[in-house]
């Protein structure tokens, strides 16, 4: 899988369909017509991915749009007029029968705000929904991982260190610099399968089969995001060790980075939406700009990469 290719298609995919339902508020489209339009934005995708739980939850996703935000159409208001005369919904505003007021620039931004406020998740029976990229990022580290996995193997290189680094998560931080046996179970269940040279060396596979609360293999070389990798044991000392502050510090900073990340493909899809809508955006434009250019220059200043694919 490759993320920086993949990811984009979806989440295009995801910016139309929230585009279609809200022209078909301001339109009054038929809901035939705005399924058939949406329908035809999904087969595109999975014509082009064959990814079941993604193309799953594209479906449910783009459902889950149709019943919750496409609701009785702006224009069928009109009938609540004593006049036939041609109304400005731009800048309408009036009391409806009933007493109730109704502002539709109002009620085009509270829509706008919805649409951008919601997520594809990926569907698999069994799990908890997370959002594609995280699902992305798991399948993406668990192929990469698999296969580094298979040639050390190949190789004859079943006992290897577990990568180190400052930014380690929470979960990984107790694996990190650990030897590990890449074969072998575990007979104690402590995941200990032996020692090597006087160190302890765990079972791999018995650490990468473990399940979160959610379902998840989402532990240290499978996990989410998890970007350690295996060094071939020599007789070599451990990888170096981070105090747990250090870890805290460089923890922070990625967090904020990830941070960004979903903030700038948010306000970038409202700004899509805003646009669609006919919604003045020269503001929200150069908002975008400006959170754009902070990311890079915060990833720049803390030595992170900074990814265009992750901020479409």
């Amino acid at each position: 899988m490759n993320q920086s290719t993949i990811l984009p298609i979806y989440q295009k995919a995801e910016t139309r369909i929230k585009a279609l339902v809200l022209l078909a508020f301001i339109h009054a489209w038929p809901e035939i017509v705005l399924r058939s339009k949406i329908t035809a934005i999904i087969l595109a995708v999975e014509a082009k991915i064959g990814l079941s739980a993604y193309n799953k939850g594209l479906r449910n996703f783009a459902i889950k749009l149709m019943r919750e935000q496409y609701r009785k159409p702006l224009y069928q208001f009109k009938d609540q007029f004593p006049d036939k005369k041609p109304i400005d919904f731009k800048n309408l505003k009036y009391e409806a029968k009933g007493g109730t007021y109704y502002d539709y620039p109002k009620e085009l931004k509270k829509r706008i705000t919805q649409l951008t406020n919601e997520v594809t998740t990926a569907s698999e029976d069994g799990k908890k929904p997370i959002s594609l990229w995280a699902k992305a990022e798991l399948d993406t580290r668990w192929e990469h991982n698999q296969k580094m996995i298979e040639d050390l193997v190949e190789k004859g290189e079943l006992i290897c260190y577990i990568s180190s680094h400052p930014n380690c998560s929470k979960r990984c931080a107790k694996w990190q610099g650990k030897l590990v046996h890449l074969t072998k179970h575990s007979l104690y269940g402590n995941f200990l399968v032996g020692k090597v040279d006087g160190r302890n060396v765990y079972s791999l596979t018995d650490i990468m089969a473990v399940k979160d609360k959610y379902g998840y293999n989402n532990n240290v070389i499978s996990g989410f995001n998890c970007r350690h990798y295996l060094i071939p044991y020599k007789g070599q000392n451990p990888p170096t060790h981070y105090t747990k502050e250090e870890m805290k510090d460089e923890r922070e900073i990625e967090r904020r980075i990830r941070e960004m990340e979903r903030a700038i493909r948010k306000e970038k899809q409202r700004l899509t939406l805003m646009e669609k809508g006919g919604v003045d955006y020269k503001r929200q434009k150069a908002k975008v700009e400006y959170m754009v250019e902070n990311y890079r220059a915060f990833c720049k200043k803390w030595g992170f990469p900074s990814y265009d694919y992750r901020i479409v």
